[in-house]
């Protein structure tokens, strides 16, 4: 009966552990998606107003420098470009 506690306990320890990463993970991703939302709807409101540099200040703040905003890095620059900015 005890061999059978010994096999159980690191199991249920490493499915907690396992849990509670998942949960945090999720939790910081909708922290980082709160801040995403903000950011995106001042910058619509400043775009709204005429006011593309304070936009496009908001955006580049929030973005990371991966491939993966590569899209967005390439509007900012039109809106630069546009507005006669070399950024």
């Amino acid at each position: 009966m005890q061999e059978i506690l010994y096999i159980l306990l690191p199991i249920a320890a490493a499915s907690g552990w396992l849990g509670a990463r998942k949960h945090y993970a999720a939790r910081a991703a909708a922290v980082e998606m709160a801040e995403l939302r903000r950011v995106c709807r001042n910058s619509m409101d400043y775009l709204l107003r005429d006011s593309p540099d304070k936009a496009a200040e908001l955006i580049s703040g929030v973005l990371d420098t991966t491939g993966d905003s590569f899209s967005a890095h390439m509007a900012l620059a039109a809106l630069a470009r546009k507005e006669g900015q070399a950024r």
